[in-house]
């Protein structure tokens, strides 16, 4: 099974577990991960960490990211904004949204995410997508 990961899950999850390491086991489960250039961009964002604590944040990530296979596409807005559905989508979701509903097109895989309004336009677009908050209290 492929999985597409968006970044505010896996920050989200991490800090909010409380004392039960649960998004850790989630992410261990997936065999591979599948993103876009545009999700790992959005990371360096959301993340607060400084100095010695973001520089450990990073190789730690990169380091478990090359174990789990990562497998990060390119998916050029222009592109994307060649399409006309896309293109409509963009205005609305934004070019990394977008580009995830794109990529779990292009790859016939189930979309990860904590968006509400990502997973609604996943399912009109009939894509597979899961809501992690759901899969993490199973």
């Amino acid at each position: 099974m492929f999985a597409i990961v968006r970044a505010r899950d896996a920050i989200l999850f991490s800090r909010t577990a409380g004392s039960r390491p649960i998004f850790p086991q989630l992410f261990d489960a997936l065999q591979t991960i599948l993103t876009t250039s545009n999700v790992i961009g959005e990371i360096q964002g959301l993340q607060t960490l400084k100095g010695h604590y973001q520089r450990e944040f990073w190789l730690g990530g990169i380091r478990l990211l090359r174990q789990k296979r990562l497998d990060e596409k390119l998916l050029p807005i222009l592109d994307m904004e060649s399409d006309d559905t896309n293109r409509g989508l963009i205005q609305v979701l934004g070019p990394t949204d977008t580009g995830l509903l794109q990529l779990a097109k292009n790859e016939r895989c189930y979309l990860l995410t904590d968006d509400y309004d990502l997973r609604s336009q996943a399912r009109q677009e009939n894509i597979n997508c899961w809501l992690t908050i759901e899969m993490l209290r199973r």
